[in-house]
């Protein structure tokens, strides 16, 4: 019983940690959705007249309370490009009405400011901020016209809090139950205290059994300086680790009444040829397990309920050897086809190095380097290879479609490994995936 308890409790484990991942990537999507925002008040001519002219026709049409609420922003702050606050406004969501920008944000703003140093027109800076009104989602990008041309004016920020209202909201959409606490909190409860001590990367999660109906999941949040910010819990009903004890007290019971049924007189036999073959039966799974051989099977002795039981399993083994080979055959039929396939197969991220996650053996003669050499930047990316002079271009046609949610089709030039410039190009979709 207790190997199966910890079979239940692996489940558990697993379950939680998917759903605290799921809080993690929701809230990564919130700070995109944010970001995505502000990308077309930033790169726009207006915003670069106004930032010099304080012209109030751009507040009077853009940045009425109207605004806001479309926009979802609790703040939006327009620094100059000597770091002085040109216009800021404060917006409260549920009350639907003007607040002023937290101070304690304003402060943060100061000449040296990691949020107000963009180093190009693509510049972002995107994450989580801990102010004394609460966590807070931020995005500050630089002020430049609409042809993404300099000289960068200033940034322009958008802010949206992450109070408690938020937080439950958060967990309503995602049917999670979700807190959160600053990791600095002189008062923080015990268990968030354990959970810091024991977490010690950003974005790793720890499971904790608070009590026998509930168990609670930790991560650590960074803020938008790369500082430990934010502890958050998630917390799930131990609903699988509940109908795994019944499940094996139903079994133990059924044993017992079978045992009994057969009267005392056959008690010490039954203990013999019952338990004895069902440790034999555990001692299989287990090493099957262990061995992780779908083509292994276990004994099957006799013709009763645990013979009945074995051959289930037995069955269930030789399924997943069934899927296993189909599966197999079809990673080497795959490989196969890219293999053969002309030109460059290759999956990347849409970030600005376009990084290369996979890639295909048609690299090599397209470009004179092998797949391990782009993986993850390895040697060199992806966006290296293609001419400078055709580098904006493609960035600029890729983020078009990417925002249109379309294919693009992209022709450039490339410098190969032995420094020849050939003519590239290929198709691909918002997920990243191209053929070259």
């Amino acid at each position: 019983s207790s190997i199966l308890l910890k079979d239940f409790a692996r489940l558990e484990r697993r379950d939680l940690i998917r759903d605290v991942k799921r809080v993690q990537s929701d809230l990564r999507s919130r700070s995109a959705s944010l970001n995505d925002k502000l990308s077309n008040w930033a790169v726009w001519d207006d915003t670069y007249q106004f930032i010099e002219d304080r012209n109030q026709n751009y507040i009077h049409s853009h940045l009425d309370d109207t605004d806001f609420t479309e926009l979802q922003v609790n703040f939006i702050v327009f620094v100059n490009r000597k770091g002085q606050v040109a216009w800021s406004k404060g917006f409260d969501l549920d009350a639907r009405k003007a607040m002023p920008v937290p101070p304690s944000f304003l402060r943060l703003l100061d000449s040296g400011s990691p949020l107000l140093r963009h180093a190009n027109a693509d510049s972002v800076h995107s994450g989580m901020v801990l102010l004394a009104e609460g966590p807070t989602l931020v995005v500050s990008r630089p002020i430049v016209t609409g042809h993404h041309e300099g000289p960068i004016r200033g940034s322009v920020i958008f802010g949206r809090f992450l109070d408690a209202k938020a937080v439950r909201r958060l967990g309503g959409a995602l049917q999670l139950t979700l807190a959160m606490q600053p990791v600095d909190d002189p008062q923080l409860p015990a268990d968030y205290r354990q959970a810091r001590a024991e977490i010690h990367e950003a974005g790793a999660v720890r499971v904790q059994a608070l009590e026998d109906n509930f168990i609670s999941g930790y991560t650590i949040w960074n803020d938008v300086f790369g500082k430990p910010a934010l502890l958050l819990r998630v917390d799930m009903p131990r609903e699988i680790y509940a109908h795994g004890r019944e499940t094996i007290q139903y079994l133990v019971t059924w044993l017992l009444v079978i045992g009994l049924f057969f009267g005392l007189a056959m008690v010490v036999l039954m203990e013999r040829l019952v338990l004895a073959r069902l440790s034999r039966l555990i001692t299989d799974v287990d090493r099957i397990g262990a061995s992780s051989d779908v083509g292994a099977r276990v004994t099957v002795n006799g013709s009763d309920e645990l013979a009945g039981l074995a051959s289930a399993l037995n069955k269930m083994l030789g399924a997943l050897q069934h899927a296993q080979g189909e599966l197999q055959e079809s990673q080497r039929q795959l490989s196969s086809l890219m293999s053969n396939l002309p030109g460059m197969i290759y999956r990347c991220r849409c970030d600005d190095k376009c990084t290369i996650e996979f890639a295909s053996e048609g690299c090599v003669e397209l470009t004179g380097y092998r797949p391990e050499d782009f993986r993850d930047e390895k040697t060199i990316s992806y966006v290296q290879l293609i001419h400078l002079e055709d580098q904006e271009r493609i960035r600029q046609e890729v983020r078009e479609a990417v925002q249109a949610n379309r294919p693009f089709h992209l022709q450039y030039r490339i410098i190969t490994a032995q420094d020849e410039m050939r003519l590239g190009g290929g198709t691909g979709n918002c997920l990243g995936e191209r053929h070259g």
